[in-house]
Order: C-alpha cells, then structure tokens, then sequence
C-alpha cells in the first residue's frame, strides 16, 4: 500500500489529464486529421512529407499544420511504446524480459526526480532480478547503481555489500561483452564495406583471438559467447579449416542451449552458419536437418526467416532438388511480409527466380510448374542495388544475363559483351576468395571465342574448367549469394545450350 499511495501521490501533484497516446479505439476514425496520418502511414498511402501534406491538407508543400499535426504524432507514437504488451507479442522470453527492464528502468529515473523512494527500490529490485536471470547485463548494472546508492541512503549495510560485489561482478561482465562484441561489429563492418575483400577480415579476427579467449576464460554470458565463438569461426578461413568451424558452431550452439532461457537471434546465426558448412562440405542430409531446425526456431515472416528459406532454396539448388526449389520461391513470394524486407532481400528472392525461371527456359524444370509473374527483361533492367555493385555480388546477374542471351541465340550481344565482361573479371575478381567466380566467368569469355563452337568451347576452357572442379566451394568466406547454383552445373547447362544450336 505504501507504494501505491506513494505512486498516487505523485501522479496527483503533476495534475495529469490525459494521457497522450494512441486510442486503439480512435484508429479506425480517418476523420480526425491524427489518426488519418497515422493510418495513411501504415497502410504506406504517404511516403514523404509532400504526399502526406497532400493527403492530409490538399496542399502540394508541407506548412506549419502539417509540421504541428507530424510533431504530435510522432510524441503521441513515442508515449504509445510504453504501452506495447511484449508478451502478446512474438518475442522470445528473453526479449519480453529485456523490454520490461528497460520499461521499469524509464519509470524509475522519472520517479527519481518526484521522490519516490519506495517505488524506487522496488523497481530496481525487479530489474535486478530479471536482467541477472537473463543475463541482460547493461540492465543489471543500471539497477545496481541505484540499489546500492539507496542502500547506502537507508544505511543497510548488508544489503549495501551484497548489491556492491553484484555490481562489481556485471561491470566485468559489461566490459568483456562490449569488448568482445565491438570487435565482432569492426570485423562485420569489413564484411559490409568491402563485401568481397574477406581475407582482410580474416587476418584482423585472427589478431582478436587471444583477447576474445582471455574474455571468454571470465566471461561465459550468451553475449559473450555469441560475438566470441564468430570471432573464432571468422579467424578460421579456407576450406581446410572447415571441420573446425563446424565444431566451434556446434559447440556454440550447445553453450548458448544449456542457458535457463532461449535467444533465438544467438541460436539462429551459428545454425546458418552451420547450413553452409555443411552444403560446402556436401554434407546435404545434415545440412537439411540443420535448415528444418532453423526454420523451427525462425519467426515466420521475419527477416532471419527469409534467410533460413534462403540457405534452403540453396541447398535444392545444390542437390538437384529444382520442383522443392521451386515451391519454396513461390512460398517466399507470396508472404505479404516480403515486401516489407529491405531491398536487398527482395533483389536476392529475384535472383533466385531468375535462376528457376532459366530452369524452365532450359527445359530442365517442367513446364507446368508455374512461376511468380517473372519477365526476365524487365529483371535485368530493374535489380538496382546489386547490378550497381562493382565488389562481386552482381555476379549471379552477370552470368545469368549471359545464359539467357545463349540460350536466345543471341550472339551478336554476347560477342559485343564478352570484351567488357572480360575487363570486369580482371578488374574485380582478383580476390582469392572469388577464385571459383573468376574462373567461371572466363569460360564464359572463352565460349565467346570460340564462336560457340562445341569442340573448339571444351578445348579453350578446359583448363579453367579443371581448376573449377579441383577448387572447392568456401560458402563462409564468400557472399553465399554468389553461387546459389553450383557452376559446375552451370556449365552443363551452357554446353548443352551450345550443342543445341550447334
């Protein structure tokens, strides 16, 4: 009661009258000018400032009413989010637990300035006692700062000692997580700036190594061991280390499970990373088995899902399973939540339809298996992000713009081409990692030269079609995207194509 009549008091004195917020009631009423922005944005019938002066004011600039009405409903969003129900949302527990310390953590450093002591400690208890079962460090300590400051207050100095070696025990967890996950993040930031360049990253893990152990050998939370074990995994490159990699997913994983609670992002980033050594190792039965748990674990619809129907939609590919393919595109297409996916998912999702439409072009998928609306034209004309991209993962584009053409008959292009595409191998497949890409790309060079002559194809690239095969598939240390159809069936698809029209 003391808490309550503590909490009453305080809300009394700062006179509130209302609480601005969304009304789940009022968001159907497209009447008032608020909820009718709002639900324009969420049905995506504004996307700039323009469209919704026009929308809301039937003016084609934005005024000094817009720009009130967009400042109280972006307040209005922001006092909403306190009011978000974690549990009737599709979080895991330790995500509900976290959104709740922080919820508890706001409400405490408001009371804070009101006096409400009694309220006080009893919310940081609760953080206390929550982040330390989830291992939510940052909460932790937030909450140990303030026990300890008003044990100090009311002078209970047993408590004092207690909360005190607590904080000093999550203040060293706090500095080995940051460390070890800023090391991670400047390795991942390598990975996204220079997306072929891998070898750099490599080198750069390789120097973390011995500090991540140290931290590890004191440190054993689910953040540490997420950001240390890929520090590890990173470290390792090249094919011969693939077994290895293997063990330290498996091992991380096993970490990660034996916790009293589940993280589904920690979990399904080693079980990706695990699909893929598997189907480099051609291991495609345990690589399934991977895949199926993964999607298990995976929200449906979220973005970790898309990437887990991803790594399958390979493993088909690889293993000749083109009808299974084919349903798993159709089924990522038809999600609704696909077209909330950033652009690069979609454009990846319209490189793998590329790949099943050649398919079917090449008479390889039979022709009743139907396709998702697909003009291949129109494809090769509208895939902004990666056609654009001079660092390897316009590959599959590549390639694919040169089958088509082959399997049109269109020599004339692929002649004009070959020289640019040529240049386009010297100048950015350089890369060891790229090796495989830069030898498939100059037999397709070769086919050109040889005026698409069968015997005189298999004499000019034979050579590169060799080291092909003798050069194994590292998917962990290239953009896997690159070869979600192996080259060495590529090929046969291409000197197919060539006999054909010989």
């Amino acid at each position: 009661m003391k808490k309550l009549l503590e909490l009453c008091s305080v809300i009394t004195r700062q006179k509130i009258k209302q609480i601005a917020v969304l009304d789940p009631h009022h968001v159907r009423r497209d009447k008032n000018l608020l909820y009718k922005f709002y639900n324009g944005l969420v049905k995506k019938e504004v996307q700039t400032d323009e469209e919704a002066a026009r929308f809301l004011y039937k003016i084609p600039v934005p005024d000094s009413r817009y720009r009130q009405l967009k400042n109280v409903l972006k307040e209005r969003l922001i006092n909403t989010v306190f009011f978000i129900d974690a549990k009737k949302g599709k979080f895991s527990s330790r995500t509900e637990a976290e959104i709740a310390c922080y919820k508890y953590l706001a409400a405490l450093h408001i009371l804070k300035h009101f006096g409400a002591h009694e309220t006080i400690v009893s919310l940081a208890k609760k953080v206390f006692k929550k982040a330390d079962r989830f291992e939510l460090t940052l909460p932790c300590l937030n909450a140990l700062g303030v026990l300890c400051h008003y044990m100090v207050r009311t002078n209970k100095y047993k408590e004092f000692i207690y909360y005190q070696e607590k904080l000093e025990e999550k203040a060293l967890h706090y500095q080995v997580e940051t460390s070890i996950r800023n090391k991670y993040f400047s390795l991942a930031h390598m990975y996204v700036a220079k997306k072929s360049n891998l070898s750099e990253m490599t080198e750069k893990a390789k120097v973390f190594m011995e500090e991540v152990q140290e931290g590890l050998q004191k440190v054993n939370t689910v953040e540490a061991i997420s950001y240390g074990y890929m520090i590890y995994i990173i470290a390792l490159a090249g094919p011969e280390h693939l077994d290895e990699r293997i063990r330290l997913c498996e091992e991380a994983l096993k970490l990660i499970e034996e916790k009293p609670f589940k993280k589904r992002e920690n979990t399904l980033i080693y079980i990706m990373n695990l699909a893929l050594f598997y189907i480099a190792k051609k291991d495609y039965i345990k690589g399934e088995k991977v895949i199926k748990n993964g999607l298990k674990v995976a929200e449906p619809g979220s973005f970790n899902w898309f990437k887990m129907k991803e790594l399958h939609f390979m493993l088909c590919m690889h293993t000749e399973h083109y009808l299974e393919a084919n349903v798993i595109l159709q089924e990522v297409l038809s999600v609704s939540a696909f077209r909330r996916m950033p652009p690069y998912i979609q454009e990846l999702w319209q490189i793998n339809q590329a790949y099943v439409f050649l398919l079917k072009e090449t008479g390889i998928l039979p022709e009743g298996e139907k396709h998702h609306s697909f003009k291949i034209g129109k494809f090769f004309n509208e895939v902004p992000v990666y056609s654009k991209d001079k660092r390897g993962v316009n590959i599959p584009i590549l390639i694919l713009q040169f089958i088509f053409w082959l399997n049109r008959g269109k020599f004339n292009r692929l002649f004009d081409r070959t020289e640019s595409l040529r240049q386009y191998v010297y100048k950015y497949l350089k890369n060891p990692n790229l090796k495989r890409s830069n030898l498939f790309l100059k037999m397709l060079c070769a086919t050109a030269d040889a005026s698409f002559h069968p015997i005189a194809v298999k004499r000019k690239t034979e050579k590169w079609h060799q080291e092909l095969i003798r050069t194994p598939l590292d998917l962990s240390n290239q953009p896997f995207e690159l070869e979600v159809m192996p080259y060495e069936k590529l090929w046969e698809i291409v000197l197919a194509i060539i006999n054909e029209h010989k």
